[in-house]
């Protein structure tokens, strides 16, 4: 085609990492701009009832890291950067949600921030931070 113009993407998957992950994976549609893409991470049955947190990184320092973590407790704080961590966000767990099954996190970045997660195809909600004086 005419005019059209061909950028190199970075697609990198990863088994394991933890007893409770199947895999994780990167997904950078043009290697010019590292801070926008996708870093998905498939969970296997029974993970988060296990009782534990669940840590998910890919990194590639000083250059791009990237990192969800599925607490007991439902939270996931997400982080990603270069060398140091740029941007948080800190999402929940739905109420309700059946531990039994595997589950799949999605976590989507753009310009070195994180702009939404989803937990199997589903927004997930951020949580608000509350501060007493």
């Amino acid at each position: 085609m005419r005019g059209w113009s061909s950028v190199p993407e970075i697609k990198h998957q990863q088994l394991g990492g933890s007893p409770w992950i199947l895999s994780a994976e990167i997904h950078i549609p043009n290697d010019s701009d590292l801070g926008t893409g996708t870093f998905t991470t498939a969970f296997k049955a029974k993970a988060f009832s296990s009782g534990s947190d669940i840590a998910s990184i890919m990194m590639n320092l000083p250059a791009f890291q990237i990192s969800a973590t599925v607490n007991a407790n439902g939270d996931i704080p997400v982080l990603i950067g270069r060398a140091e961590p740029q941007h948080q966000l800190m999402f929940v767990l739905p109420k309700g949600l059946d531990p039994a099954p595997p589950h799949t996190l999605r976590v989507e970045f753009t310009k070195w921030r994180i702009v939404a997660a989803s937990i199997d195809g589903k927004q997930l909600a951020q949580k608000r931070e509350t501060t007493s004086h």
